[in-house]
């Protein structure tokens, strides 16, 4: 699927120059994938959950909707962010184990 950059301008409240350079960036960047390549090193791991602003706060036991997001980055490399259906350890450890170059811990 591509987004014209007239589009982008629009969702992103941007000039029609920059939201072109961000598109021509963002295809740029994608014609390499990232995800072939394994990480070593030091490798960080953090997960969010994306709701969308105008939601609110949460207050007591609301239920968190929204897009759980992980992310890997190789210390000083590269980052790699992907959607996940859950955020539980198992879930985690599935994906992001084919892309580590040797376990030593997970």
């Amino acid at each position: 699927m591509r987004i014209s950059a007239k589009a982008l301008e629009r969702q992103l409240g941007v000039h029609y120059e920059t939201a072109w350079y961000m598109a021509k960036r963002i295809r740029t960047e994608m014609k390499h994938d990232v995800f072939e390549d394994k990480l070593c090193g030091i490798i960080e791991v953090d997960a969010t959950v994306a709701r969308a602003s105008g939601d609110g706060p949460l207050r007591g036991n609301a239920k968190l909707d929204g897009k759980n997001i992980l992310g890997v980055a190789e210390r000083g490399g590269s980052l790699r962010m992907m959607i996940l259906d859950g955020l539980k350890a198992h879930d985690i450890k599935r994906v992001i184990a084919p892309s580590l170059d040797e376990v030593q811990e997970i």
